[in-house]
């Protein structure tokens, strides 16, 4: 199940344009000390997150791209149902912490970067 969408950028304010005039989204930076931007529906859903490629863990030929997450039960026996080793579908498959992936409590997730 699809659970989150997360665009990270080097052009943060011209995303924001962009998705605002565009896909008619409203972009709101999120509280905290992190710079991390929410993009939400007309009727205040908020549904992906967008962050600045600032900082070494960012290669500079990286281009920005989209990061896509899915909820499932069990994120080792989901990538093997791909055929492959984990490492080979989504180097970083994880378990979610409880609550890191709100409509999916405590479930896993696996992220995918989309270019």
């Amino acid at each position: 199940t699809l659970c989150w969408n997360e665009l990270t950028t080097r052009a943060v304010q011209e995303s924001v344009a962009f998705y605002e005039a565009v896909v008619g989204m409203k972009v709101e930076r999120a509280a905290g000390d992190m710079e991390y931007y929410e993009f939400q529906l007309g009727d205040g859903r908020v549904v992906a997150g967008m962050m600045p490629m600032t900082g070494d863990m960012w290669p500079p030929d990286l281009p920005n791209h989209w990061m896509v997450y899915f909820a499932v039960a069990d994120t080792d026996a989901s990538a093997q149902g791909c055929g492959a080793p984990s490492e080979a579908v989504a180097p970083k498959v994880r378990q979610a912490a409880s609550g890191s992936c709100p409509p999916v409590r405590g479930r896993g997730w696996i992220g995918c970067a989309v270019s």
